[in-house]
């Protein structure tokens, strides 16, 4: 599904691919393969699960940025490989923590992009709800286009 915000006058020019740790393909090669010229942009963001949790049972912030950092670290490799392998290859890979449906709208005005892409429907319950609530608070909220792409069945 795409949401146009604005007609457009040209192709897309810088493109936000929003890849979550599990399946970062379907969306990712979708969003090169209808903007082949414009420049691609990774993006992932990492997520400490319960991390309001762990605030409201005293856990201190440094200890929070300790587990930030570690998540952080956990997916790099992976989402530096894919990076490597997807053509044609993006611009950059940024790496970030924070609540993913806030992180990737501030990304996407810091980068400037005129779309963003990012997939729905993971394999897991828990990653569903949260990739499927990050695509429809995109869709609602982005000043970009958006485009999201849903995962492959293998139907």
């Amino acid at each position: 599904m795409l949401v146009v915000r604005r007609p457009a006058s040209e192709p897309y020019r810088r493109v936000l691919l929003a890849v979550d740790a599990t399946d970062t393909a379907t969306a990712a090669t979708a969003g090169t393969g209808i903007t082949p010229r414009a420049e691609h942009i990774i993006v992932h963001v990492a997520v400490v699960l319960g991390e309001h949790l762990l605030r409201l049972r005293g856990i201190a912030e440094d200890a929070l940025a300790k587990l930030r950092h570690v998540s952080l670290e956990d997916v790099r490799a992976s989402i530096q490989r894919f990076a490597r392998e997807l053509e044609p290859q993006p611009s950059r890979v940024v790496i970030e923590s924070g609540v993913a449906r806030d992180t990737l709208l501030d990304l996407a005005t810091d980068h400037g992009a005129d779309l963003i892409v990012v997939g729905t429907g993971s394999r897991t319950k828990l990653s569903y709800a949260l990739l499927g609530s990050v695509a429809a608070h995109l869709m609602r909220r982005a000043e970009s286009d958006v485009l999201v792409v849903p995962e492959r069945t293998g139907r």
